[in-house]
């Protein structure tokens, strides 16, 4: 079979058809991707050319202050306002035993120290010296170093004020002798009324005498307070006491005396009916019952 110029098998237009699709398909993969290069460089490139615009603003602000003079950065703000609180600190001559709380933080105390020396007057302390002012708790050495010159601390001329005279005195300005004066001469003493004073006899002549001054205290109603301020008035010229014979003296007499319970007058008078009479006043101690200090108490007061 003949064929013309222009024509061709079925499986040579098979192969020229794959060729020109395989052609047509090589042709559009390449522009596409060339396509989506120039894209990507386009993209790339405005983000680079944004970030540079960004970086040289920040630049112009780190470089820029205000008409003032100030910083905008926000530590240098924070240093700023620190800085301005520490130049609230003023200094002034103040006396550290009468400064108030607010005074002492005004001058760089803290509130930890302004109150601890506070707490320290309190006490009745005083500040005298700078070492004084030192030592409370919370001061610094800074704040000594600061605050010396500022320091001023009045003389104190007596911590302790000299004590004052008895407010209670005698309404006649004379002692009073304990074992001699009546009642009366005890109602002299303010303080001393009618009652106590009858009181204070009558406790004398039971015991037979007083041997000491002391023993005015323990007469009731006389309490310690009204006692040390009626004692510089006392005198005592006589010391002589009317002494129980304790191989003679009745259960009734021994009883009688303020120092010897009704039980120990028993057993005095129990063991001397057992034992005979008593060879010494020490042989009271034979009594188990009586301990070494009544014996020693009401000692002054018996005899055989």
């Amino acid at each position: 079979m003949k064929h013309g110029i222009l024509y061709f098998t079925r499986k040579e237009l098979r192969g020229i058809t794959f060729f020109f699709v395989l052609t047509l398909a090589i042709y559009l993969s390449v522009h596409f991707f060339l396509s989506q290069d120039q894209n990507h460089t386009e993209v790339t490139a405005t983000k680079v050319a944004a970030a540079e615009k960004v970086n040289d603003e920040i630049e112009d602000m780190d470089k820029s202050k205000n008409s003032f003079g100030e910083d905008f950065s926000p530590k240098k703000t924070e240093s700023k306002v620190t800085k301005t609180k520490e130049n609230k600190i003023s200094f002034f001559k103040f006396n550290p035993n009468t400064a108030s709380k607010d005074s002492l933080m005004a001058l760089g105390l803290s509130s930890y120290a302004a109150s601890n020396l506070i707490k320290y007057r309190s006490t009745g302390a005083y500040i005298s010296s700078v070492e004084d002012f030192s030592k409370i708790y919370g001061v610094t050495k800074n704040n000594v170093e600061a605050l010396t010159p500022y320091l001023d601390i009045p003389t104190k001329k007596s911590v302790i004020e000299a004590p004052k005279p008895p407010k209670i005195a005698t309404k006649t300005l004379h002692f009073i002798d304990i074992n001699s004066a009546n009642p009366e001469e005890f109602a002299q003493i303010s303080g001393i009324g009618p009652v106590l004073s009858e009181r204070i006899v009558k406790f004398r002549d039971k015991l037979g005498g007083f041997i000491s001054i002391d023993q005015v205290d323990e007469v009731y109603g006389i309490n310690d307070t009204l006692f040390l301020d009626i004692k510089p008035f006392l005198l005592m010229n006589d010391g002589t006491v009317v002494k129980i014979p304790i191989n003679s003296a009745t259960y009734e007499e021994l009883a009688a005396h303020p120092y010897i319970s009704k039980k120990l007058a028993s057993l005095i008078v129990n063991y001397r009916s057992q034992h005979g009479d008593y060879l010494v006043v020490e042989d009271l101690r034979k009594i188990k019952v009586l301990d070494e200090d009544t014996f020693i108490k009401i000692l002054p007061y018996l005899s055989l």
